[in-house]
Parts: structure tokens; C-alpha cells; sequence
């Protein structure tokens, strides 16, 4: 098992989804140690376990490794799969029109889209994120040797970035 670092482990699940853009998901909760993060990306032909620094700032430090194991079926159900939904003029006028607090009205609207490979210069929604309240259960011995491997270069890279971390 490799662990990459945020920036290689993006381009690599990017391309997987590049070649097929259905039937994703990507489901996020908090780590059981550290309060770190845990990231669950299943795509139809892999999976992936990410580590997060912190969900709440633009650009959290992240490792990741490929799973060995299938983690569709741990990763939380939402009612879209992930992916980029393409907005043109004629989605961001519907949403426009349905005022503010129709958030039923964009569900409907955004399961009419079918996910796309996103392109320069045009609008998407991305997601859903599926955030979870409680750590995601290791029910596999190399998705929890996985998740400690992925802790401590965690570990590791807040100590190179910021000298006085633990």
C-alpha cells in the first residue's frame, strides 16, 4: 500500500473519474484519533482512503492510498452520486426562478444531470459530499492497518509544515 500525497492522490482519483463519471460517491467523517478527517472515494472500478488536516479551510493537507477493498458499501448512501453537473444558462436560470429556500426544487434539478468530465470555462455543481457525525468503522484489518498508515504521514507532514505541532 502507497500513500500519496494530496496533490498525486487528486490527479490519480481525477483521471478514474475522467473515464467514467457515474457511480461515484465520496463520503467524509471525522477520523477516530487526531481530529483529523477520514474521506471514503469509491468509484465503479476502485476505492480510495483519504486522510484530511481539517475540513474547514480551501485547501486541507491530504494523503491517500488506493484501498485493497471494495469501500462502496462503507461509503454512506446519498440521493445523487458524486460528480460535476454541468450548470448552463438554462439550469441557473431554473434555480434562479425557484427563489431562495428551494433547496427541494435544486435536489430535482441536480438528479436530472448526469455527471460530466468538467472542462475549462463552463459552470458545474460538484458533489454531494456525504458528511458523516460518526468515524467510519474499520471492518477490515488493511483498511485499518491503511487508516494508520495514512495517520502518521498525517502526523508527519503537519510536523514538517509547522515545526511547534506536537
Amino acid at each position: 500500500m502507497e500513500v500519496l500525497d494530496g496533490s498525486v492522490v487528486s490527479e490519480l482519483i481525477f483521471r478514474r473519474y475522467a473515464r467514467n463519471p457515474a457511480g461515484w460517491s465520496f463520503t467524509i467523517s471525522p477520523s477516530g484519533s487526531h481530529g483529523f478527517y477520514d474521506a471514503l472515494v469509491a468509484g465503479p472500478e476502485e476505492s480510495w482512503q483519504l486522510k484530511m488536516d481539517t475540513i474547514f479551510k480551501p485547501s486541507p493537507l491530504v494523503v491517500g492510498s488506493r484501498s485493497e477493498v471494495d469501500l462502496r458499501s462503507y461509503a454512506a448512501s446519498a440521493p445523487l452520486s458524486f460528480g460535476y453537473r454541468e450548470l448552463g444558462p438554462d439550469a441557473v436560470r431554473r434555480i434562479e426562478s425557484q427563489g431562495e429556500g428551494a433547496t427541494p426544487g435544486l435536489a430535482e434539478l441536480l438528479s436530472r444531470l448526469v455527471p460530466v468530465v468538467p472542462e475549462r470555462g463552463r459552470a458545474y455543481a460538484h458533489g454531494p459530499f456525504v458528511l458523516a457525525r460518526e468515524a467510519v468503522r474499520m471492518r477490515d484489518r488493511s483498511q485499518a492497518l491503511a487508516d494508520e498508515r495514512l495517520t502518521s504521514r498525517m502526523l508527519s507532514l503537519l510536523r514538517e509544515r509547522y515545526p511547534s505541532y506536537g
